[in-house]
């Protein structure tokens, strides 16, 4: 009996304190991570309707001979009326799919192979256009995602992520 009074007690203290304690890192979470900058989420609060452009193109399938071409162009955010917001920051990705031969199964294999990185500007530098001009193919993918815009007054939005399937130039789909 005094066994079990012991273990009791012992639960209630531990699980008392892993409350505390995650309602107090709950609370520095939300300190460290508020941004000090007023970014409206277009898409859950009152704003613009943003759309996202690569150059000025918003094609989600788009040939390996056309995105070698687009790879250096801009990222573009527009909203509805016609009126451009300044890109300043983005996270890129890029799904590389590569073959090599499997010594076991005596086979080649396609691996995936995920590269991405987060811009503070509107494009890709230059290091990352030569990589994908490189070595881009049919089947991979290129995703632009947490695109935030400004607009002249100084005003902060989170533009829609723009996900790019580069196809074969002859297929319509993929």
């Amino acid at each position: 009996m005094l066994q079990m009074l012991k273990h009791r007690i012992l639960h209630l203290s531990t699980t008392l304190l892993m409350g505390i304690f995650s309602g107090i890192m709950a609370c520095h979470a939300q300190q460290l991570f508020t941004p000090s900058a007023r970014i409206l989420d277009t898409l859950n609060q009152k704003g613009p309707r943003l759309y996202t452009l690569l150059g000025y193109d918003s094609a989600t399938h788009v040939p390996a001979k056309l995105m070698l071409q687009l790879i250096d162009s801009p990222l573009v955010v527009k909203d509805t009326r016609g009126k451009q917001y300044q890109v300043t920051r983005f996270d890129f990705g890029y799904l590389h799919i590569d073959t090599t031969f499997n010594d076991t199964t005596e086979r080649f294999e396609l691996v995936p192979e995920y590269l991405g990185f987060t811009f503070l500007q509107n494009q890709l530098d230059t290091l990352w256009k030569a990589r994908v001009k490189k070595t881009l193919h049919a089947g991979e993918q290129l995703f632009f995602d947490h695109i935030i815009a400004e607009d002249p007054t100084g005003i902060k939005y989170g533009a829609p992520p723009l996900h790019i399937w580069v196809i074969d130039s002859l297929q319509k789909n993929q």
